[in-house]
């Protein structure tokens, strides 16, 4: 390198990046830029060239060269004049080349599996206190019915690209509805002997875009429900009923459609008696929300849970309940049987 020589070194961290020699204040005689890992990155550097370039130097304004590391290193960028006392005035950018630029993979615009390890339900619990469960666990639930008073999301490790709110309505004699708040705060009372009566759920944001919410719910004296979707909205059948019964859980949006069963063709699917004799509850706010299943709950289970309710109905009071909504049943003779009649 000659005294009149100009030299940079330039760190670069892992990646790929693109060396461009911009311009010169000379357009007749521009100086030359070589480009080299120095002695300590030489490992971890390395210099993709034309298939017609000989060594890595940029001859004029507009050439250009692939940088491709592999770990740290430190790139020494050499400009030198094209003729003695030239011109060393060049003007060379370094640009990070990607295939994700706008961080897709992380906000969840691939599809990518989300850590639910230490996604916890925190539930305020009459008579108990706060009971916190893992995704996908219930608080209260088909077991163990018990009236909540309020809610809290803890998901420490929430993707920064994913928002998550809640908020919920209180009974009462004048039940209200409160404030959105964001994961980690609670939504509701504790201590006061009002129930959680209603519930609002939304998920966003571009890490959300592959995702939703899935919510099994259960009211007292109503069946268990699930609702999922960004946005999900969760009530009783009048809108007083306590809620004795909560699951949640964020779930792969492509990974439901996967597993979705697909009926095979010639096959019939007859539901089965208990599901044609549920009726499928009614949902306040149903925008934005699919119902993918409901399954009858024992009345006699969750009055269990409250203090409040009278003693469960027999299975005759069922059968009567029935009867009152007009049920036929339909009968169907063959007609081998009806000519030998």
């Amino acid at each position: 390198m000659g005294s009149s020589s100009q030299e940079k070194t330039l760190d670069v961290q892992r990646g790929l990046f693109l060396v461009k020699y911009d311009s010169s204040e000379s357009a007749n005689r521009p100086p030359r830029v070589s480009v080299a890992p120095d002695a300590e990155s030489e490992n971890a550097l390395e210099l993709i060239l034309s298939p017609d370039s000989v060594d890595a130097t940029l001859w004029s304004p507009g050439a250009s060269l692939v940088v491709r590391a592999v770990d740290r290193g430190r790139l020494k960028v050499v400009v030198e004049p094209a003729e003695p006392n030239g011109s060393t005035a060049a003007r060379v950018s370094i640009a990070v080349l990607s295939d994700d630029p706008m961080g897709a993979r992380e906000s969840g615009l691939l599809p990518a599996a989300l850590d639910l390890s230490n996604f916890r339900v925190l539930g305020h619990v009459a008579g108990i206190g706060d009971v916190t469960v893992s995704a996908d666990d219930w608080v209260g639930g088909p077991l163990a019915p018990s009236r909540i008073e309020g809610m809290a999301i803890q998901w420490p490790d929430k993707p920064r690209d994913i928002d998550l709110r809640y908020a919920v309505t209180v009974g009462g004699p004048s039940p209200r509805q409160g404030q959105f708040v964001s994961v980690g705060s609670f939504a509701g009372t504790r201590g006061r002997a009002l129930p959680v009566v209603g519930a609002t759920l939304e998920i966003s944001g571009l890490g959300a875009t592959t995702h939703q919410l899935r919510v099994d719910t259960i009211f007292l004296g109503s069946p268990q429900m699930t609702v999922a979707g960004a946005r999900v909205v969760l009530a009783g059948p009048t809108g007083r009923e306590p809620l004795v019964g909560l699951r949640i859980v964020v779930e792969s949006i492509d990974a439901v459609r996967a597993n979705r069963p697909t009926a095979q063709p010639g096959v019939s699917q007859k539901p089965s008696r208990a599901g044609a004799s549920a009726r499928t509850p009614q949902v306040a706010g149903k925008e934005n929300q699919t119902i993918h299943k409901t399954s009858t709950v024992a009345r006699g289970r969750a009055a269990a849970a409250d203090n409040d309710i009278a003693e469960s109905q027999s299975s005759g009071g069922a059968a009567q309940s029935l009867s009152k909504r007009g049920s036929r049943v339909r009968v169907f003779r063959s007609a081998a049987r009806s000519k030998a009649r």
